[in-house]
């Protein structure tokens, strides 16, 4: 029998304020991948990761020091590339060198061949042993150019360490040779093209010269660079005459315009707008302390309506004292208007008087312009058709004479440069390097170590970042927009999670105070929402196993007994009930065998030990109490046991593994959900609050478990149980 008798508990008499249904916020389906999120997801788990990390990591290291196969001997020779060579005070003769082209044409077949020819490296056992020397180096041979410098490094390496650095060297004098060789066939050919082409300018210039001399003796014609400097000079003279020619009729068609307007201002009424006016109003003292008032008014007026409404009373005062300064301004024009009036006609007459004396010279001006233009374009008229044969000479001989001047000049810098250094030269010759085989398996172990390390690191980031769980009561209320009852922190690992009977350590208590502050809180979170929303009968779930939900459901039931309210906790985790043993109580016959009607509710409920406080375990599952939870047996229940206690709490099982929480969920006034900090995920969250939200479940609160027990503080003074009285 339950600890007080099975009466109805008075219930308040106003309708209850139900709470609005909470959706979980539109978070989206997957964060961006950024490396924030991935450091974010690797907090939780960054001790394992470190230990797969450096286990992994020592793994790798350990094979790359073990199987890395040893490296050959090489040998080496550079060869130095200046951008600048010496000894040039021109332009170098030589096209610079393209450093990928130099790569291919060492590596090319035609010059291994030649290095292969040499008597030397033909009869050495490196190139003996091979089926095809040739490729053997072009696959063998390394052609690197170290960043920033003018510098190429030839490589090669192999089992023979003697015969190396000879081969490297017969590499390097081919291409040397051919360097060279081709810059100095390239010197030669442009030489000789230049001295022919400076013969034959030559040569053209003398013949046209002594043509030029024989036709000058019988035109009579003068000096042809005389007559050359006349022309121009009489082309000038008339270019500046048609220039002022057209000058002096764009000024008289200027003048006639203004002449027209002002004869049509002294037959037509002034207005007090004219031009006129306003440059004899700009002297008028008053006028201009009306403008500058205006202009003050008016940025004042806008300053105010940036800080106040249009309609405010301050704007309006404003625009009137505007309008009565604008007011007062043009009472002053029409004041000084008759004045003003004589002095403007005078004005525009003597205006009119000087526009015709101005537009009467003008037109003598041009008449003279024109004449001496007519004149001038005569006398260069009869100058050229008398010098046209001599000018067209001089200027074939003046090309002439540029184009032989030119090819000397070109000719006399080749000369100069002509023994410049080539683009290449030997910095050094090969020479045989053995590799250190500790200081590189150390260097690739290291490698190694840091790559499976890295690895690691970022599947674990990326492994958490795609599981998106919980990491702070925050990301509840911020993320998921369900408003936080209270935590519960983490069970510290040094104290025990036995329920047995017995004395506790000092750690054990404060621990288990900590536990009951912590749900004394959520508690009154918990009535103070049940007080303004009417909740009595509350599903306590979550949306899978292991988030803590029946521990809550204990804890919570034992805090509400506490406080006085009577309570009822059924265990509605049909399939997988745990709260019996939270309590220490039996499973015996329960909801199962109450929704199958085999028994009635009273024999159900068991008295717990706490006051208060009753039990009705889950008995004994099977497919007919499933398939009766979704019928009416359990609404039936509820009714029968809301009017007897203060609260009705139900440990149902997960939402998201089967349909037995959702089924109960139509029946309750609210749900409270249990969360865990590092295991509960948003999707998972958000996909139960959807399912709960579409069966018209509200969702009022969460409980967030396994928070940072720092966060609770240490002191003693508030940790230790108060004394009993």
């Amino acid at each position: 029998m339950p600890n007080q008798p099975l009466i109805p508990v008075n219930s308040p008499a106003v309708a209850p304020n139900y709470a609005p249904r909470i959706e979980a916020a539109p978070l989206p389906a997957h964060q961006p991948l950024t490396l924030l999120n991935l450091l974010r997801g690797l907090r939780r788990t960054w001790k394992t990761a470190l230990a797969f990390a450096v286990l992994l990591g020592t793994m790798a290291a350990a094979c790359i020091w073990l199987f890395l196969p040893p490296a050959k001997p090489g040998a080496f020779a550079k060869i130095y590339f200046p951008s600048a060579p010496e000894r040039t005070h021109y332009e170098h003769p030589d096209p610079p060198l393209k450093e990928q082209t130099q790569k291919e044409r060492i590596l090319s077949r035609k010059m291994l061949a030649k290095v292969v020819a040499r008597p030397e490296i033909a009869e050495l056992v490196t190139i003996t042993e091979k089926n095809d020397p040739v490729a053997y180096l072009a696959h063998e041979l390394t052609i690197e150019f170290p960043p920033g410098a003018e510098i190429m490094r030839i490589t090669l390496q192999g089992d023979h360490p003697a015969e190396l650095p000879a081969i490297v060297n017969a590499v390097k004098d081919v291409y040397l040779a051919e360097i060279k060789s081709e810059s100095e066939n390239r010197r030669d050919e442009r030489e000789a093209r230049l001295r022919q082409m400076h013969a034959k300018a030559e040569n053209e210039y003398k013949v046209a010269l002594k043509i030029a001399i024989k036709k000058g003796d019988g035109v009579g014609s003068g000096d042809p660079q005389t007559v050359a400097f006349m022309q121009r000079r009489l082309q000038e003279q008339r270019d500046q005459a048609e220039i002022d020619l057209q000058f002096t009729r764009k000024e008289l068609e200027k003048m006639n315009r203004e002449l027209q307007t002002s004869s049509r201002k002294l037959t037509e009424p002034l207005d007090v707008n004219d031009a006129l006016y306003d440059s004899i109003f700009q002297t008028d003292e008053e006028i201009v302390f009306f403008t500058k008032q205006r202009k003050e008014i008016d940025l004042k007026l806008t300053e105010r309506k940036r800080l106040v409404a249009p309609d405010h009373p301050s704007i309006k005062e404003i625009e009137v004292e505007a309008r009565n300064l604008l007011t007062k301004l043009e009472d002053r024009k029409k004041d000084l208007q008759p004045s003003l009036e004589s002095r403007v006609r005078q004005k525009l007459n003597t205006d009119v008087s000087r526009l015709k004396i101005d537009i009467r010279d003008g037109e003598i001006n041009e008449q003279k312009l024109a004449a001496r233009i007519e004149k001038l374009t005569g006398e260069a008229k009869d100058l050229g058709s008398a010098t046209l044969d001599a000018q067209g000479t001089h200027k074939t001989l003046q090309k002439l004479k540029e184009e032989s001047d030119s090819l000397e000049t070109a000719l006399n810098k080749l000369m100069s440069e002509r023994d410049a250094p080539i683009r290449a030269g030997t910095l050094e010759d090969a020479i045989v390097v053995i590799p250190n085989e500790s200081s590189r398996k150390t260097r690739f172990a290291g490698m190694a170590f840091a790559g499976m390390a890295g690895f690691v690191f970022i599947c674990f980031a990326f492994a958490e970042y795609r599981t998106r769980r919980i990491g702070s009561p925050d990301e509840v209320a911020l993320g998921l927009g369900v408003p936080v009852m209270g935590t519960v922190p983490a069970r510290p690992k040094r104290v025990s999670r036995s329920t047995s009977v017995g004395p506790a350590g000092a750690e054990q208590v404060l621990w288990e105070h900590l536990i009951n502050e912590s749900v004394d809180s959520a508690r009154t979170l918990f009535l103070h929402t049940a007080d303004a929303n009417a909740l009595h009968v509350v599903m306590i779930t979550s949306a899978v196993g292991g988030e803590g939900k029946t521990s809550l459901s204990c804890q919570l039931a034992r805090s509400l007994a506490r406080s006085g309210r009577r309570v009822l906790l059924i265990d509605g985790d049909l399939r997988s009930p745990a709260a019996h043993m939270q309590l220490g109580m039996p499973n015996n016959t329960g909801l199962c065998e109450l929704l199958r009607r085999e028994i009635v509710f009273q024999t159900a409920i068991q008295p717990s030990p706490i006051a208060h406080l009753d039990f009705m375990p889950a008995g004994r599952c099977d497919s007919l109490s499933i398939q009766e939870l979704a019928r009416d047996g359990f609404p039936r229940l509820l009714d029968d046991v809301r009017p007897l206690y203060d609260f009705v709490l139900i440990d149902s099982c997960p939402i998201l593994p089967v349909a037995d929480a959702l089924l109960m969920a139509r029946s309750v006034d609210g749900v409270l959900l249990s969360l865990m900090c590092d295991y509960s995920q948003i999707e998972r969250i958000q996909t139960a609050c959807q399912k709960l939200n579409s069966i018209g479940a509200r969702v009022f609160g969460a409980v967030v478990h396994g928070t940072k027990v720092e966060s609770y503080g240490h002191s003693s003074r508030y940790l230790m149980p108060v004394s009993q009285a």
